[in-house]
């Protein structure tokens, strides 16, 4: 069978990763076609017909609804109209791809969840890091007991700027508290939260601070500080858009083994000995389209599968969940202490 698409909302990351994932990838050009988008912004159009000929273009996604017959659709339009798009998208029927985060808000996103329980489809956000090869290598190992319970974590972030948005529309929208509902906690850190819950599980308490460093008068954090409570350990997670240039670094420590990260190397470092894992630049963003296709091509065995797929591993319920942590960081941040999380479900 071949599934049928529409991207809703083309602006640089459809443009950029998914439309290259579902064209270069082998198994999804056997199995999905991408039929149709909604893009408004008609300066954005001939940049379409080149990627997409074949692919019919509306300014609206109620015309689309009213005209198509579509299997999925891919929403990678900016947050504050997810809720409605995907509302839109389950009463035609449609499964949905949505890029991070679900939503803006914690309230949307269990609104969210309320729809897909009484119109059951499969809803998976693109929380595409999962499929990095390095973070892939470090769940495996921690999972195999390799380091032993991991005591400490830190994971360092930086970034010279948020990405820009189509400049045809809004090139600042994730300094848009409007359209963002947050700063580079909502937009990077969302990422962050996701994996380490993905690896080590959920954390039984959050603390967290904001600021800002560059971008004054935004109304959004452009720096964060997060530290997230285990049972058996810390994990510490820093942020900021204010650097002078991209660089991802963490580590992971246990009592056998530390798992560390220097910006192009995942090593692990035991018994005196350090042994290269995975080379990999998670800075490059090149490397986004292998993830994407990664993803996609588990959201088309979860549709082969559908609605057997519907079980324990459910990734919508795993998007609200990761939400939820985010939203206490920031109430931590608001009131200046540590916030406490009621206790869900391990992810792995």
């Amino acid at each position: 069978m071949v599934w049928k698409g529409a991207i809703l909302g083309v602006g640089n990351i459809a443009l950029q990763a998914h439309v290259p994932a579902f064209q270069t990838d082998e198994f999804l050009r056997q199995r999905v076609r991408i039929v149709a988008v909604v893009e408004p912004v008609e300066a954005r159009h001939a940049a379409i017909r080149e990627r997409l000929p074949e692919a019919r273009i509306y300014r609206d996604a109620a015309d689309l609804f009213r005209s198509e017959r579509l299997d999925f659709v891919d929403i990678c339009a900016p947050p504050h109209v997810h809720r409605d798009l995907i509302r839109q998208a389950v009463r035609h029927g449609c499964h949905v791809l949505c890029e991070k985060p679900l939503a803006p808000r914690l309230s949307d996103a269990r609104a969210i969840a309320r729809l897909l329980r009484d119109r059951p489809r499969v809803l998976m956000v693109c929380h595409q890091y999962r499929y990095a090869p390095v973070w892939q290598a470090l769940r495996a190992l921690i999972a195999e007991g390799r380091l032993g319970p991991v005591g400490f974590a830190d994971i360092t972030v930086l970034r010279a700027g948020p990405d820009p948005g189509a400049g045809d529309w809004h090139p600042y929208w994730r300094v848009d508290a409007r359209v963002s509902g947050g700063g580079i906690l909502m937009d990077t850190g969302i990422h962050y939260i996701d994996l380490l819950r993905w690896i080590l599980g959920p954390p039984v308490a959050v603390w967290a601070r904001t600021q800002v460093v560059r971008y004054a008068g935004s109304g959004v954090e452009d720096t964060a500080l997060v530290c997230l409570q285990y049972p058996a350990g810390w994990a510490t997670l820093h942020l900021s858009w204010a650097a002078q240039g991209r660089q991802n670094r963490f580590f992971f420590i246990g009592p056998r083994a530390t798992a560390l990260y220097d910006g192009g190397v995942l090593w692990l470092q035991a018994d005196g000995a350090l042994t290269e894992l995975v080379r990999e630049p998670l800075s490059d963003k090149s490397c986004y389209v292998r993830w994407y296709a990664g993803l996609f091509r588990d959201f088309v065995v979860r549709l082969e599968a559908w609605p057997a797929s519907a079980g324990d591993d459910d990734p919508l319920e795993e998007a609200v969940a990761t939400l939820d942590i985010l939203a206490a960081c920031y109430r931590s941040a608001r009131v200046h202490r540590w916030v406490p999380l009621v206790s869900t479900r391990p992810a792995c």
